[in-house]
């Protein structure tokens, strides 16, 4: 009988053991899981602490950036061109010119106090001439020259977005 026992004992201990370790390996999977879910969340903890300093640092950022236009036309060139007049440089600069009708686009990564973007609209010039001299035929008045209609986006050196647009006359 003793034998009977033991033998009992011994199964109750086997399948004791066996639950012992199936709620350890649940307990460490859960633990696996959670060491995931902590790392997540501290990580996305850092990402929304670097976009609060930057937005943070975007609104006391100085940043002076102003467009003129620059005529530069003469009897062998025409060139559309829009000087950074501030005191900042403007980054990832677009602009898109609409020069007598034509779309012209742009772009700069970098455009410093006192530089500029430009196209050579010399051929564009030239057929707004030839409209201008066409119109004179057949009696409409006017002047020569053409209407160049920018919208200039461009960021501040933190990433802060800003749009100018005005219309000027060559």
């Amino acid at each position: 009988m003793a034998e009977w026992v033991s033998a009992i004992a011994a199964v109750l201990a086997a399948v004791f053991a066996g639950a012992a370790w199936i709620v350890a390996r649940r307990a460490s999977a859960d633990s696996r899981r959670s060491a995931d879910a902590s790392e997540l969340a501290a990580t996305a903890a850092a990402d929304s602490a670097a976009v609060a300093k930057t937005e943070a640092d975007r609104r006391i950022e100085r940043s002076d950036v102003s467009w003129e236009f620059v005529d530069q036309t003469d009897d062998l060139r025409w060139k559309v061109e829009y000087r950074n007049i501030g005191l900042t440089a403007a980054h990832k600069v677009e602009a898109a010119l609409v020069v007598d009708g034509v779309r012209v686009d742009l772009q700069a990564d970098r455009v410093p106090p006192g530089q500029s973007i430009s196209h050579d609209a010399h051929d564009l010039h030239q057929e707004a001439a030839r409209r201008w001299l066409d119109g004179l035929e057949h009696g409409f008045f006017g002047s020569p020259g053409m209407e160049i209609e920018t919208r200039i986006v461009w960021s501040s050196e933190l990433g802060t977005p800003a749009i100018w647009t005005g219309t000027d006359r060559a």
